[in-house]
């Protein structure tokens, strides 16, 4: 029999729970009322939405509507409505396929600790001590998508255990770790129950997320864009330097990159679907300066992109036949969850990759991540 109820944390299921909660990681704590239901594999009739290059197809109504193996809930203040829903759609033997729907994000620290509160509590439904991600998304409709390993051999081979479609590195180059539910029980059994008071979750950052609490992801950027636009073009003196995010990724001319770059304002809520790209605009070159997107890093909250180019006017470069550009860097930006804000250095060097810095100051623009939430869908 099915069975669907509300579920506090429960003292009496963890040994000394006054002594974890003092060794307990700082967290900024959320009211996070949970809905479980399981129901038995056999059970289940959920086709399970196949990884691929973004964005992923919806999952379909019939699926959406059918009743789902573990669920988790924030509710909003009202108590009616949710803020956040973590489904497991589908489970097979060692993976479940895992959607999110965000109709108010909680801030970077709330949001990350929700995903992975799915997940630990899809991994003691199951009976296992060890989780990881193995593949995620985002749908057309701006969900995040998730497919779960789970296991409890410490140290198992991802391809082996859970299958060859599986990458060992993550959608950033990173190497993929499995977690265990012992580790974040620390965490989340010590979170408040429903007769206790949960101050606010103000999602400022300040308390050490999921991503904080992992090593830095860092790599070379892979895909980038170098435009120039010249004096000649009408918008030259409209662009300035800074970053942005906006919608698509091939621009054609550097002429329709400053047009994208012009018509976002930085800080702007762009909608979370479709195509998105990092577009930055540097100090102003000459015709032989070159330009390399070089690195990129994320600590914390933020994700930072390292730019080299040259600048032969302040090397002393006596310059006969000479053209005046301003470069744009269009970046392919696949957002997580963790990342507020962008932040891009560029830095000027004798010579490309590898030269000396110049004795100059590098130009370093910031914006904040503001990406538009899911649209609440009305029947018409």
């Amino acid at each position: 029999m099915n069975t669907s109820q509300s579920v506090v944390l429960d003292e009496r299921t963890v040994p000394c729970a006054s002594e974890r909660r003092r060794r307990a990681l700082p967290l900024v704590a959320c009211m996070i009322v949970l809905v479980a239901s399981h129901v038995p594999s056999t059970d289940c009739a959920f086709a399970q939405s196949p990884p691929g290059a973004q964005p992923q197809p919806a999952v379909p109504p019939d699926e959406r509507e059918a009743k789902p193996l573990v669920q988790i809930e924030i509710k909003d203040d009202s108590g009616n409505d949710f803020l956040m829903r973590a489904t497991e759609l589908k489970r097979s033997d060692r993976t479940s396929t895992i959607k999110v729907v965000c109709k108010k994000r909680i801030g970077s620290v709330g949001s990350s600790m929700f995903v992975m509160r799915a997940f630990y509590d899809i991994a003691k439904a199951r009976k296992c001590e060890y989780f990881v991600n193995l593949k995620e998304w985002t749908d057309e409709n701006g969900d995040w998508v998730y497919i779960g390993g789970f296991t409890n051999k410490k140290e198992a081979d991802l391809k082996k255990e859970f299958g060859e479609q599986f990458d060992y590195n993550n959608e950033s180059g990173q190497k993929r770790k499995l977690l265990s539910v012992s580790q974040f029980a620390l965490v989340f059994e010590s979170l408040p129950t429903k007769n206790e008071t949960a101050p606010a979750c103000p999602g400022d950052g300040k308390s050490p997320s999921v991503s904080e609490a992992a090593e830095p992801e860092q790599g070379p950027i892979e895909k980038a864009t170098v435009y120039k636009l010249r004096t000649n073009s009408d918008l030259f003196k409209d662009v300035k330097e800074g970053v942005r995010i906006v919608q698509g990724k091939n621009f054609g001319t550097a002429e329709e990159a400053a047009r994208a770059y012009l018509s976002s304002e930085s800080g702007a809520t762009v909608p979370a679907r479709g195509d998105l790209s990092i577009l930055t605009v540097g100090p102003v070159l000459d015709s032989p300066d070159k330009v390399l997107a070089g690195e990129y890093s994320r600590s914390g909250k933020t994700l930072t992109l390292k730019i080299t180019h040259t600048n032969v006017r302040k090397q002393g470069l006596q310059l006969r036949r000479n053209f005046i550009w301003r470069p744009l860097v269009a970046v392919p930006y696949s957002p997580k969850m963790s990342d507020q804000e962008v932040t891009v250095t560029w830095t000027a060097l004798e010579s490309l990759p590898d030269g000396k810095p110049l004795k100059t100051e590098a130009v370093v623009v910031t914006c904040p991540t503001r990406l538009g939430e899911p649209q609440k869908r009305t029947d018409d």
